[in-house]
């Protein structure tokens, strides 16, 4: 495999997932600001016709209001299942100069807080086994994440594979630290982790009220450990988005408040990995999101600069999925679904290669303007 990091600052000289990372606790001295999480973010076709845009986690957060103002307290140890398969629209409000993301926003399927000490993880030579309630991780020494729940109360099924190609986007700096034997990176002043994103082709089977629909398509998995954690900060604004195609795959991430950058790109067809390069995120299309009380854009581009050459892609927001409340949060916090993802990469010698079954998806963190004098309220946006 072909590994391009010459004259870069961001060190991925040991780029292979272990289980260490895989089963990687909250890290020495984060016990009351830190979390640990594991994840899958998936945009799935179904046999039955309808696109799934689905999340599902698993995460403890013992005593940090991550999402403060928004699901409840702290001492946070829960399991989230959430599908959309509803596409929304972005329209012209008849009475501001808005546009408005009229997006659907549909309840979990499954939602459970456990106590804290609830949460298993579990390590053998060949496996990592994560365990909360009805929910299950299993990952194998194959690069795979096995993802099942069984929720008796809701009689909602999943059981999800996930692929791992390649190598991830690295959060953390590579390779340990030898004095700590500890892996993290400074976001932002009082935001400190590690971990990895990774996209790769995602199938299974969904099952809920009875009707069981497979799945095929793809997403990322985000293994996270933090030692600590500020929203405030994160939310100058925060992309973090990735991207699948046949041919190749990767993300970029940013944060505006501390211009932290990462990201990746893995060529399938000619087995290259980058883990450095420069990217710029252009938003298009702003609109009003009424459950964020914020604007948010609905079309992006991501141009990422590698030794290779150039790729661009572009895609649609057609939805999004909301930790919502009665009240827009002072931190919006959105996964926004896309279609229609097109991308070009252009090599160095000029040769252009169309990408084809693109699928993308990304999170955005912001401030809401608070008070906020310039955006209309929810009840006011008529169509």
């Amino acid at each position: 495999m072909k590994m391009y990091d010459e004259g870069t600052v961001f060190d991925v000289s040991e780029p292979e997932v272990t289980f260490d990372q895989e089963a990687h606790r909250i890290p020495e001295g984060g016990e009351k600001t830190g979390g640990i999480e594991w994840s899958i973010s998936a945009h799935l076709h179904g046999d039955d016709g309808k696109p799934y845009w689905i999340d599902c986690s698993v995460l403890s957060y013992p005593a940090l209001d991550l999402l403060a103002g928004v699901i409840g307290p702290s001492d946070i140890t829960m399991f989230n299942l959430r599908t959309e398969s509803n596409r929304g629209e972005v329209v012209q409000s008849r009475k501001t100069i808005y546009k408005i993301a009229k997006f659907p926003n549909s309840d979990p399927l499954v939602f459970r807080y456990y106590p804290l000490g609830s949460l298993k993880v579990a390590r053998s030579d060949d496996q990592v086994t994560i365990e909360l309630g009805v929910s299950k991780f299993t990952i194998n020494s194959d690069k795979s994440w096995h993802f099942t729940m069984d929720d008796a109360e809701t009689g909602v099924k999943v059981a999800l594979v996930h692929r791992g190609e390649g190598f991830p986007m690295w959060y953390n700096d590579q390779p340990k630290d030898k004095a700590t034997n500890e892996v993290l990176r400074r976001f932002t002043p009082n935001s400190i982790g590690g971990g990895y994103f990774w996209p790769g082709p995602v199938e299974g089977t969904i099952t809920v009220d009875g009707k069981t629909v497979k799945v095929h398509g793809a997403g990322g998995r985000q293994r996270y450990y933090a030692l600590n954690y500020s929203q405030e900060e994160v939310g100058a604004w925060h992309d973090w988005n990735w991207f699948h195609f046949d041919e190749m795959q990767g993300c970029v991430e940013q944060i505006k408040a501390s211009n932290y950058k990462v990201m990746s790109l893995y060529m399938r067809d000619d087995d290259a990995y980058f883990p450095n390069g420069g990217f710029d995120i252009e938003h298009h299309d702003w609109a009003l999101h009424p459950l964020l009380g914020a604007l948010i854009p609905t079309r992006y581009k991501v141009s990422i600069d590698t030794d290779a050459g150039e790729l661009v892609l572009t895609g649609n927001v057609v939805g999004s999925r909301v930790w919502a409340s009665t009240e827009p949060p002072d931190c919006p916090f959105t996964m926004l679904d896309w279609e229609n993802v097109e991308g070009t990469f252009t090599y160095k010698d000029g040769r252009k290669q169309t990408l084809t079954n693109g699928v993308a998806g990304n999170l955005v963190r912001q401030w809401r303007p608070y008070p906020s004098p310039y955006l209309p309220d929810a009840a006011e946006l008529e169509m």
